[in-house]
C-alpha cells in the first residue's frame, strides 16, 4: 500500500514538472501553483494564486530578442529561430500581413500606456525593426531573455537599405508618392515616419554608416555579455545553436536574400499607384462631364467653346 502511494506521488511530481515547463514555453495559465521558496496558504483565494502565477510565468519567459537593425539578415534569423522552436518569431513582415498592431505601435512611439506583453504573449522571439529599437525595454520586461545582434559589413548594409527600405522613403517614384497621400494609408505612413527617425535627417553615406556603427557599439556596451551574441548570418548554425544551447538541425541554415522580393513589391505598388491615379482622374473627369451636360449645358467650356442645350 505504501509503495502504491509513493508511485502516485512520483507520478504527481513528474506531472507538475511537465506542467511548469509547458507553462513557461506556451505561457498558458493551467491554474496550478508553481513551486517557490515561499509557502502559500492552501486556503488562500484561488483567483489570487492564478494571477500571481500567471505574472510569474510571463516574467520568466525567455524571449530571443534581435537587436540588429533591418537589412542585417533579420529575416534569415527569424526563419532560423523558428526552425529551432522559437515559433512564431515577430518581424516587420508581420505588420504587412496584419496591420492591426498599429494601435500598439502608435502608443509606443507616442510614449502612451503600453506593455510589451500585449505583443509578446503570442511570440517566442523577435527580430528586425521596429522591435530592435526597444530591445532594452523588452529585456527589462523579460529579464531572462537573450539578445542577438545581427550585423554585416557597413557598406553592404547601406547599399541594401538604399535599394529597399530607404527607397520608398527618400526617393519614391510617382505612383508610391501618390499612394502615400491617400487618407487610409496615413496611419501606416506615420508609423514609418516614426520608425525611421532613428536614422536622423542626414542621409549621406557617412552619416548613415556612422549611425549603423554607433548602434552596434551601443548594444555591445549596454547588453550584459552573457546574454549577447554578435552574429552574422553567414556564420550559419553553430554559433547560434551554441548560444541558445540547441542541437544543430539537419537542414541548411536559411540564408535568404529578400531584396529582390522587396523591390518587386515596391514596383507593384508603384504600378498600382499609377493605375489608381489615372482611374481617379478619369472618374473625376467623367463626373465633371456628366454634371456639365446634365446641369450646366449652356455654360462655356475653356477656349471659347460653348455647349448648346439640345432642343
Amino acid at each position: 500500500m505504501d509503495e502504491e502511494k509513493n508511485n502516485v506521488k512520483k507520478v504527481e511530481n513528474v506531472s507538475k514538472n511537465e506542467n511548469e515547463i509547458n507553462k513557461e514555453i506556451n505561457n498558458e495559465n493551467t491554474g496550478k501553483e508553481i513551486n517557490t521558496n515561499t509557502d502559500v496558504d492552501k486556503n488562500s483565494n484561488p483567483t489570487t494564486n492564478d494571477n500571481t502565477e500567471n505574472k510569474d510565468n510571463k516574467d520568466k519567459k525567455c524571449l530571443i530578442i534581435g537587436a540588429g537593425l533591418g537589412r542585417t539578415g533579420t529575416n534569415s534569423l527569424k526563419l532560423a529561430l523558428e526552425i529551432l522552436g522559437y515559433n512564431p518569431c515577430y518581424h516587420m513582415k508581420e505588420l504587412y500581413r496584419n496591420p492591426n498592431p498599429l494601435d500598439f505601435w502608435e502608443r509606443v512611439y507616442s510614449k502612451g500606456k503600453y506593455s510589451w506583453k500585449e505583443l509578446f504573449d503570442k511570440y517566442q522571439a523577435t527580430t528586425d525593426n521596429p522591435t530592435c529599437e526597444f530591445w532594452e525595454e523588452i529585456l527589462k520586461e523579460y529579464p531572462n531573455s537573450k539578445i542577438i545582434l545581427t550585423t554585416r559589413n557597413p557598406e553592404s548594409w547601406l547599399k541594401s537599405c538604399r535599394e529597399t527600405i530607404f527607397y520608398p522613403r527618400h526617393n519614391p517614384p510617382f505612383g508610391i508618392r501618390f499612394l502615400k497621400k491617400l487618407p487610409f494609408l496615413w496611419r501606416m505612413e506615420t508609423f514609418f515616419d516614426n520608425m525611421h527617425k532613428m536614422f536622423g535627417t542626414d542621409f549621406s553615406d557617412e552619416a548613415l554608416i556612422k549611425i549603423f556603427n554607433n548602434w552596434n557599439k551601443q548594444v555591445e556596451e549596454k547588453c550584459p555579455k552573457e546574454k549577447l551574441l554578435k552574429f552574422e548570418v553567414k556564420e550559419g548554425w553553430k554559433p547560434l545553436c551554441d548560444f541558445l544551447e540547441k542541437d544543430i538541425p539537419n537542414v541548411n541554415f536559411p540564408n535568404v536574400n529578400d531584396s529582390n522580393e522587396f523591390r518587386s513589391m515596391l514596383n507593384a505598388l508603384n504600378v498600382f499607384g499609377y493605375v489608381f491615379f489615372i482611374s481617379f482622374v478619369g472618374l473625376l473627369g467623367g463626373i465633371g462631364y456628366y454634371c456639365k451636360r446634365r446641369f450646366f449645358s449652356n455654360w462655356s467650356l475653356p477656349f471659347g467653346f460653348v455647349v448648346k442645350e439640345k432642343k
